[in-house]
């Protein structure tokens, strides 16, 4: 539910012409990116060294799994950023 609320999120800040803050758009993205759903599918991938635990763990989203998922998001940005600079598109989503 987390992830289509922030979803519903991104769609009400591009109907209302709203720039969200650097906070909120790390908050609001970095959970509809995806990149925990990734996370967790590593794990999957692992075979039976996981145990139900470690995806508990993943699951609450520690310390270590959100800033995976930050910077994965941050590292994406970027990317986007530059190939709207050069397409001359608009530049940034976020108000620094």
């Amino acid at each position: 539910m987390e992830y289509i609320g922030c979803y519903m999120k991104e769609a009400r800040w591009a109907n209302a012409g709203y720039i969200p803050t650097v906070e909120e758009h790390k908050e609001v993205t970095t959970v509809s990116s995806g990149y925990k759903f990734t996370l967790i599918a590593s794990f999957a991938a692992m075979g039976d060294v996981i145990t139900d635990e470690t995806f508990k763990w993943a699951l609450t989203m520690p310390p270590l799994a959100r800033s995976c998922c930050v910077l994965c998001r941050v590292m994406d940005d970027i990317v986007t950023h530059k190939v709207r600079r050069i397409s001359n598109s608009y530049l940034s989503n976020a108000k620094t």
